[in-house]
């Protein structure tokens, strides 16, 4: 099968690097985990480290969508990678944090493997898919690290 690649995907993010890590792999107190259209499962013990691995349940399309993820890489506070398998593909997410004039940049890498001949078929409507999703997670780390809350403010 072929691989699926997506661009880079970037938040600039007004802390420094270690605090915005320790969030971002808090599997307790990750703002992305604690959206309220995601449910998360602790599949593993800490310390937070290669091999944690958690199952993800969100809303996607109409629809629950679940997901097991793993960590694969570990470098604090510089990047994490992480094996992500659904039913159609497995995705491999690398996030980077550089520093930057006022805090730092995440940075997130996004690439697919399809599982069967329909999801390569379908390969960027998925690839899209899941960029949208990493960056509503950006979004919402930026917001629980500036404002305290990973939620949109309610217009």
């Amino acid at each position: 099968m072929v691989m699926m690649k997506s661009d880079s995907l970037a938040v600039e993010i007004s802390a420094g690097r270690g605090p915005v890590f320790d969030l971002l792999t808090s599997l307790e107190e990750s703002p992305i985990l604690k959206l309220k259209d995601k449910r998360a499962e602790v599949l593993s013990s800490p310390p937070v480290g290669i091999g944690t691995r958690w199952r993800e349940t969100r809303m996607g399309v109409g629809k629950e969508a679940v997901v097991e993820v793993q960590i694969t890489q570990f470098l604090p506070p510089k990047f994490v990678a992480l094996q992500a398998s659904t039913p159609n593909a497995t995705y491999f997410l690398k996030v980077s944090l550089e520093d930057a004039a006022e805090g730092c940049v995440v940075r997130a890498e996004v690439t697919g493997k399809p599982k069967n001949l329909l999801s390569q078929m379908m390969s960027n409507m998925l690839v899209s898919a899941v960029k949208r999703e990493v960056m509503s997670d950006l979004q919402a780390l930026k917001r629980a690290v500036e404002t305290g809350s990973a939620e949109p403010a309610k217009a």
